[in-house]
């Protein structure tokens, strides 16, 4: 390990650290759970290693061995969002220096080191999930550690297959990308085998693959075949599936939205609440990756070095036909995992564009720190929204507990503001002066579910654009009807307000 870092190139280290503080930036901010967060935290404390075991409460879904390690970290630093994060925050940290020795061994190159490395570790998206209590951040460093062992050197080879057949078995108890990334191994080792080293003799492999297989199907029986969440999983995710007709408009237009959606995906967690100067720039900049995705692909094969594209390619394919048979969707944060290779080849894409103009303009002797240009331009978009926010329930909770009189009470509604209130008071922080009796409503924009009530009430909402717009209107009917709003908070993707509906 010493030997390791004391190679590191000096502007790697500056681009390492950068990424590591920038992470431990957003994990000591410790935003509020939102939503998914607060449903998965909740069955992780309520529930021992056993319970965890079955089907979640609250339409959650997660690898075994992530919620058995979510588990034991939330029990070393109890009723505390740290703990719960710290297993996705180390996850971050690993993902970062197996990417960069995969770059060092595949391409010497620091125009590609530095490109990669600040395209990875500055995504804004990269940097959310380094801090997120949801299982996305794993499967990175899943898929980044079994690319590391696939084309790290041994010198005995049943050591190398060992080592394989043992961390893909953890592998798929730890990820549910798993399959994807063991497939995707198997296509390398089989080109290893046939053409690099020549060997005609496959029961080695055959070995591996078996334990693979075995342990994969053996999961599958116990966790995944019957599951009751299978179809209402389908259904939520059904937009993010591609057509069934392979042959019609709608599936290459989607196949194309697709494939733009994972470049687009390091740096905007979707468009929604973005100015269109912004969201202009974002797009020039994601056509531009994938140019240099394109032009990594190529170059990789002409300089003899197909280990990026198998690797890089190889699961985006798998994961769009699962896509296509309604396995998995390809959606947003569920092809994290796919990024690390997308980013390798877009920066070895550029490290061939880079070479040719610095020795054109006869810039070559400062190439590197020209180079270190683009880590800016690739971080000004996220740190014009960092520390990233999502859903601060609990500043909303901390001013109800500061501005609350005995008779008034809480109105809930429903999703983030329910899980969010209920994590936050089973870890002892939503607590009053007195037992107050919540109330949750599922409408929460129908007018008509606040007629019967009487007295005041302290309403929580969860927001985004389009609720922003419901609740205007749902306003407006309030003041129609003569309700009076006394109070309000407003925070990041939360807002509190307490209304007078009268005497009973």
């Amino acid at each position: 390990m010493k030997q390791y870092i004391k190679n590191v190139p000096v502007p790697v280290a500056l681009l390492i650290a950068a990424g590591v503080a920038l992470s431990l930036a957003q994990f000591l901010f410790n935003r509020s759970l939102w939503l998914d967060e607060a449903s998965l935290a909740l069955n992780i404390i309520h529930r021992d290693g056993l319970e965890l075991l079955k089907p979640l409460d609250y339409l959650q879904v997660a690898p075994i061995l992530f919620l058995q390690i979510e588990k034991l970290f939330s029990l070393i630093l109890p009723n505390s969002e740290y703990g719960l994060r710290l297993f996705p925050l180390l996850c971050f940290w690993a993902s970062v220096w197996l990417f960069y020795q995969l770059v060092r061994k595949q391409f010497n190159s620091l125009y590609v080191m530095i490109t990669g490395l600040s395209l990875l570790m500055f995504s804004y998206k990269f940097l959310y999930y380094s801090s997120e209590v949801k299982q996305y951040m794993p499967d990175v460093f899943m898929a980044l550690c079994m690319f590391y062992l696939v084309l790290k050197d041994d010198k005995k080879e049943r050591n190398k297959y060992g080592i394989l057949a043992v961390a893909g078995a953890i592998a798929v108890f730890l990820s549910n990308v798993a399959p994807v990334i063991l497939f995707t191994c198997g296509v390398y080792l089989l080109y290893e085998r046939f053409f690099v080293l020549r060997r005609k003799n496959i029961l080695p492999l055959v070995a591996v693959f078996a334990a693979w297989l075995g342990i994969f199907l053996l999961y599958y029986v116990f966790f995944i075949a019957g599951h009751p969440l299978r179809e209402f999983m389908t259904q939520y995710w059904k937009d993010a599936f591609l057509p069934k007709n392979p042959f019609g408009m709608d599936f290459y237009a989607c196949l194309l939205e697709r494939f733009m959606l994972m470049f687009a995906g390091l740096y905007a967690y979707s468009f929604v609440d973005i100015s269109p100067m912004y969201a202009a720039g974002i797009s020039i900049l994601v056509f531009g990756l994938a140019v240099l995705f394109m032009l990594g692909i190529v170059r990789s094969i002409r300089c003899g070095k197909p280990a990026p594209v198998i690797l890089g390619c190889t699961p985006i394919l798998v994961h769009l036909c699962l896509s296509y048979f309604r396995l998995y969707p390809f959606e947003g944060r569920l092809i994290l995992y796919l990024l690390p290779g997308v980013v390798l080849l877009c920066a070895v894409g550029f490290d061939g564009i880079a070479k040719t103009a610095f020795s054109k303009l006869k810039l070559k002797q400062y190439g590197t720190w020209l180079t270190m240009i683009f880590p800016v331009a690739f971080l000004t978009p996220t740190l014009s929204r960092f520390p990233v926010k999502k859903s601060e329930i609990r500043e909303s909770i901390s001013y109800i507990r500061e501005h609350i009189k005995e008779n008034e009470q809480i109105y809930l509604t429903s999703g983030g503001p329910v899980r969010g209130f209920q994590y936050y008071r089973d870890i002892g922080f939503a607590r009053f002066n007195k037992p107050l009796p919540n109330i949750e409503i599922e409408n929460p924009y129908k007018w008509e579910n606040y007629i019967d009530l009487h007295g005041k009430f302290w309403i929580v909402f969860t927001t985004g654009k389009e609720s922003e717009r419901k609740k205007v209107t749902l306003f407006h009917q309030f003041d129609s009807l003569g309700f009076q709003k006394l109070d309000a908070f407003e925070t990041s993707g939360a807002s509190v307000y307490l209304y007078d509906f009268g005497e009973q």
